[in-house]
C-alpha cells in the first residue's frame, strides 16, 4: 500500500473512496494489516518527536540564580512512551474499518482516557490538533456530521481547530461550552472541583454556560473566561507558563516551591506533604520534562535548598522536608 495514503488516512485527511480502499487492503492478508500497524506506529512517533525534541533543557531559576540541566532521552525511550498513543489511534482506525456504512450520522464515538503523568495528541476526523492532558478524557466521533463538530471534554485539552466557518467546533463539558469556526484555546473542566476555564490563543471563541445557554461571551486572544459562582468573570493571561503543558513542559515563573509542589500533584495524581514551613516558601521559575519524572524535578528542585524526599508508594504520598 502507498506510503502517502496510509499517512494521509492517519491523519484524519482520507476520502471515504480510499477509506474503503484501505479497508479492502487490510482484509486481503494478516501481512497487510500488520504492515498498517508497523506503519502507524512510525507515523506516530515522526508526529510525537515534531512537537517532542529528544533533547531538552530543564532550566530553574531560584531567587534570580539560574541551576541547568540538560536530559538526553533516547529514541527508544520515547518510542515507549508512545505506546498509548499507537494503540488509542490503531483501535480508532480499526473502529472506522468496521463500520459498514460510511455516514457521518451513524458512526461510533471514540473515547481517549489519559493517565496521570502523560498526554497524548489527538488528530480529528476533520484535521482539528487536540493535546489531552493527564487525567483528562476526550469522546470524539470517528467522522464529524454536516451541521456541527461535538466533541465532549472531562479535564483539560488544547485545541488547534481546523477552519471551516460553514460547520462550528463545539467543545462540550458538564459546566459549558465553547464554540470556535477556527481558533487555538485551553479549555479546563473538572467537574468534581467545579471548575470551567477557557484561555484563548488566537482566534475567536464563544463561551456559554450549560445551565443557562443565553449566558455567553466572547474571548479575544490572551483572555481567559473562568466560571464562578454561576457567572463569568474575564482576565488577561500575561502568564503562559501553566499551558505549557501541550509541549509536554511543567513550567513556572515566580512560584512557590508549595505551589510548584501542586502542579507536581495534579500532573502525576500524588499527594506530596510538606513536613515543615521552611521548605515551601522558596521562589523559583523554571520548566522540567513531564516524562522525566516527579522525582527528576524533584533533585533539580533540591539543588539550592537541600531537601530530603521520602515516596510512600503504596499510598502514593511524598513526605518532603528540608535537610539538616
Amino acid at each position: 500500500m502507498n506510503t502517502e495514503l496510509l499517512h494521509k488516512f492517519f491523519a484524519g485527511k482520507a476520502s471515504n473512496e480510499e477509506i474503503l480502499k484501505i479497508k479492502s487492503w487490510t482484509e486481503q492478508s494478516d501481512e497487510n494489516l500488520q504492515e498498517l500497524i508497523s506503519e502507524r506506529k512510525i507515523y506516530d512517533t515522526i508526529q510525537l518527536n515534531i512537537h517532542n525534541p529528544l533533547t531538552v533543557v530543564s532550566e530553574v531559576t531560584i531567587d534570580e540564580q539560574p541551576v541547568r540541566r540538560f536530559s538526553m532521552n533516547s529514541f527508544a525511550k520515547e518510542f515507549l512512551k508512545i505506546a498509548s498513543v499507537v494503540l488509542i489511534t490503531i483501535l480508532a482506525s480499526w473502529m472506522l474499518f468496521n463500520n459498514n456504512k460510511i455516514n457521518p450520522n451513524e458512526l461510533a464515538m471514540q473515547t481517549i482516557k489519559v493517565p496521570a503523568g502523560q498526554r497524548i495528541n489527538v488528530v480529528l476526523p476533520d484535521g482539528t490538533s487536540v493535546w489531552v492532558n493527564s487525567k483528562s478524557t476526550l469522546t470524539y466521533p470517528v467522522a464529524f456530521n454536516t451541521e456541527q463538530r461535538n466533541v465532549y471534554l472531562e479535564g483539560q485539552a488544547y485545541f488547534d481547530v481546523a477552519k471551516n466557518k460553514d460547520v462550528p467546533f463545539i467543545v462540550n463539558t458538564q459546566e459549558g461550552s465553547v464554540k470556535a469556526l477556527g481558533t487555538a484555546f485551553d479549555v479546563i473542566s473538572l467537574s468534581d472541583d467545579n471548575v470551567f476555564e477557557t484561555m484563548l490563543l488566537e482566534g475567536s471563541v464563544e463561551v456559554s454556560l450549560s445551565t443557562d445557554l443565553s449566558r455567553k461571551v466572547i474571548l479575544i486572544p490572551n483572555q481567559k473566561a473562568t466560571v464562578s459562582e454561576g457567572d463569568f468573570s474575564i482576565t488577561t493571561v500575561e502568564d503562559q507558563n501553566p499551558y505549557e503543558w501541550r509541549n509536554g513542559l511543567v513550567s513556572f515563573r515566580n512560584k512557590k516551591f508549595k505551589e510548584i509542589m501542586t502542579i507536581l500533584e495534579k500532573t502525576y495524581d500524588i499527594d506530596i506533604e510538606l513536613k515543615d514551613a521552611n521548605v515551601g516558601d522558596q521562589m523559583y521559575t523554571g520548566k522540567f520534562r513531564i516524562s522525566d519524572g516527579i522525582q527528576y524535578a524533584l533533585d533539580v528542585l533540591s539543588l539550592y535548598k537541600k531537601i530530603d524526599y521520602k515516596i510512600d508508594y503504596e499510598n502514593r504520598i511524598i513526605h518532603v522536608k528540608s535537610s539538616r
